[in-house]
């Protein structure tokens, strides 16, 4: 069988909001490209996150408005709820290009 799949309870994105990460590779990629997504590509998704968010922060100082509904940085601060969504879709693009480029 090609498929593959990965479960991962808590990506520690932030110590007091748990973000579980559940992925099915369909093997049309190959066994090869199945097994190593399922390797890598939470790994890739999490640096992906907390690079995107980093840069939220940089740009934007301290949110204002800092609650534990949002993930956050290595610096502890978190993304604002109406940059979450595109933060989120942008880190999974990025994710899966450097999945790409390391496969």
């Amino acid at each position: 069988m090609e498929d593959s799949y990965q479960c991962v309870q808590d990506l520690n994105l932030h110590p007091k909001v748990p973000v579980s990460y559940f992925a099915v590779f369909d093997g049309h990629g190959g066994y090869q490209c199945a097994q190593f997504l399922r390797d890598n590509l939470h790994f890739c998704l999490t640096d992906a996150f907390l690079n995107r968010n980093k840069q939220y922060v940089s740009q934007a100082g301290t949110p204002a408005s800092a609650t534990p509904l949002n993930c956050s940085n290595s610096a502890g601060y978190l993304l604002e709820c109406e940059n979450l969504a595109e933060g989120l879709s942008e880190s999974i693009t990025d994710a899966f290009a450097t999945a790409d480029r390391l496969f």
